[in-house]
């Protein structure tokens, strides 16, 4: 099964860890800890699973860590003890292709924690297509970790998904394209491969990550530089980034088409790369 499908479906869960314990869950239950529905202090990490292994695991708890240490919140049972109870939840679900997702917040003088095991049932790739979100672009005070101040995400994506389009793109206040909803962007131009800067208030995403390290394995030129609106709808082609999708073709920005309105051969040539390297 390929690791590349951009149409991707979650089942709901009905055994989640909750604090280091097994518990059955509504679904209510689960809306609530939604990124962007919950209102607490803390950090989550969304992860995907190959065969019951979490890919690219160290970057994952890389991250969260540094979002702990800012908010000042402490590893729920250790860092060691979470990777033990990651095994176990995969274990647990024997699911071949996982989203996973570990929350940790702060609840009173407490750390809460929450790992969300779900099937991803993929039915059919296909290219997305986007629109420029009506809403700017603002990460809060702590712009480089992945925090539970998600709201603004949260509605970006509800506004996409009331238009039938796959994702929205935001804007930071000098009009640069930052990232999507739930994605970081790529485009090409000119046999150059572009991505947004981290100053311009983009999360380093793990998938992002990887690209670019796929990139100047191949000997692509990839550059971090700041993009606008007419840059993506003047490109050869774009692509999106995340843990779950991994390299997910662009093709129209609202009705206008991206290059040909079809996969480029970058986009392509990098989804079997990074498709490849987690093979390895």
């Amino acid at each position: 099964m390929s690791l590349t499908s951009s149409k991707i479906n979650f089942k709901h869960p009905r055994i989640v860890l909750w604090d280091g314990k097994w518990v059955k869950v509504a679904p209510k239950v689960l809306e609530s800890w939604t990124p962007g529905v919950m209102k607490a202090e803390g950090v989550f990490e969304t992860m995907r699973a190959h065969e019951e292994k979490i890919l690219f695991l160290e970057y994952h708890l890389q991250r969260l860590s540094r979002g702990l240490k800012t908010l000042g919140l402490s590893w729920p049972v250790g860092q060691r003890a979470i990777e033990m109870k990651l095994r176990e939840v995969l274990h647990r679900h024997h699911l071949k292709e996982a989203r996973v997702r570990l929350t940790v917040w702060r609840e009173g003088l407490q750390t809460r924690s929450t790992i969300i095991c779900q099937s991803i049932e993929q039915s059919y790739s296909h290219a997305w297509r986007a629109i420029i979100s009506s809403l700017r672009h603002c990460r809060g005070v702590f712009p480089s970790i992945k925090s539970l101040d998600y709201s603004l995400f949260h509605q970006a994506y509800k506004e996409a998904m009331a238009g039938g389009w796959d994702e929205a793109i935001l804007l930071n206040s000098r009009g640069e394209l930052v990232e999507g909803s739930r994605t970081n962007i790529f485009l090409v131009c000119r046999d150059i491969l572009y991505t947004p800067p981290m100053h311009s208030g983009c999360l380093n995403g793990v998938a992002r990550q990887v690209v670019m390290r796929c990139a100047r394995s191949s000997r692509m030129r990839c550059l971090a530089r700041s993009v606008r609106p007419k840059d993506l709808l003047t490109c050869k082609e774009a692509f999106l980034t995340n843990a779950i999708g991994t390299v997910i073709p662009l093709t129209y920005i609202g009705a206008q088409p991206i290059g040909n309105g079809e996969p480029g051969p970058v986009t392509q040539k990098l989804r079997r790369a990074y498709s490849d390297l987690v093979k390895t």
